[in-house]
């Protein structure tokens, strides 16, 4: 057994993953143009956030070091709402 599989990850993704056909979910913030009609949702950047409604922050700091729900998640973005950091 992996040590990710150990760890409670039931799997893993070498490359960031489009889910739903509009989310982006990545390690690290991906660069995106206003544009493209996507958001990120990643972790890597602890407490920092983007001033920009494209993106939405998972890392630890950012969500009380709490689990979110993905529909919490989705609601947030809809909303054009990033968590205070």
């Amino acid at each position: 057994m992996t040590w990710w599989r150990e760890t409670g990850f039931d799997e893993i993704y070498r490359y960031p993953i489009i889910f739903e056909k509009f989310y982006i979910l990545s390690h690290e913030p991906l660069y995106l143009s206003r544009n493209m009609p996507y958001a990120n949702i990643h972790g890597h950047i602890h407490h920092l956030k983007y001033d920009d409604k494209q993106f939405f922050n998972v890392s630890v700091e950012c969500i009380e070091y709490t689990p979110v729900n993905f529909e919490q998640i989705k609601e947030a973005i809809i909303k054009s709402a990033e968590p205070e950091c």
